[in-house]
């Protein structure tokens, strides 16, 4: 199940990008979430293996990182970018921290399925949150016209404009680098939690404080990082 989340978000990935440059950062982090939604709905009403694949092809556009980034630098400038992305960081972080102990009370005190329909009712309080304060264009008025952006030309599924990325020597080797990073993070992600609960035999609850901690040492080193970068641009 975990190989078929991240086959959708790998091919799913550069469509949403694709999709976040012609529609708007605020389009694509509002269908990041409403992927998480379904995704979450799914799992809270799955009785059996076909619904939870069924669940995981809405990982296909699930990236709200990435939208919650792409709201990011375009609303910051150049020289505070690092640092608005750093402080995303840490917003992660406080997700990270919070998520996984309540969603192991939840799942302790009344079911797995409880646990996804309380994150799919956060993904809603999401959605709202990013109709009530993101504005609807975030980008630069002068950067709009496709004309003068030949990457946001044509429609989503366009090959040839997400290829042409590669042919800067830049992109590809953040692509690759990316690539490299990505795979033993996602071997990871996708163990972690069942060496925990199968061999380490620890409850939904005390993997949710684990989790957490995790989330914790993400918050402190985003802002050392940010800091960092702060103190280097003065």
């Amino acid at each position: 199940m975990e190989t078929v989340f991240a086959v959708a978000m790998l091919l799913g990935g550069p469509l949403f990008g694709r999709f976040g440059d012609i529609f708007g950062a605020r389009a694509a982090l509002l269908l990041a979430f409403l992927s998480c939604l379904f995704t979450y709905l799914i799992l809270s009403f799955a009785t059996g293996l076909p619904a939870l694949f069924f669940s995981r092809i809405f990982a296909f556009m699930m990236h709200a990182m990435h939208g919650a980034q792409m709201v990011m630098t375009d609303v910051s400038g150049a020289k505070d970018r690092a640092d608005a992305l750093g402080k995303l960081g840490v917003a992660y972080g406080v997700g990270m921290v919070v998520g996984p102990p309540v969603g192991g009370y939840v799942t302790v005190y009344f079911s797995e399925q409880s646990a996804a329909g309380v994150a799919a009712a956060l993904c809603v309080v999401s959605m709202a949150i990013v109709v009530m304060f993101v504005p609807q264009s975030t980008k630069d008025p002068s950067h709009l016209s496709s004309s003068r952006d030949p990457y946001n030309s044509g429609g989503v599924v366009n090959v040839k404009a997400i290829l042409s990325l590669l042919s800067i020597p830049a992109v590809a080797y953040v692509i690759g680098l990316k690539t490299v990073m990505g795979v033993p993070a996602g071997v990871f992600q996708a163990m972690f939690t069942v060496v925990n609960i199968e061999r380490l035999e620890l409850t939904p609850e005390t993997n949710g404080q684990l989790l957490s901690y995790i989330g914790f040492v993400t918050m402190v080193c985003s802002l050392k990082l940010s800091a960092n970068t702060l103190a280097n641009l003065q």
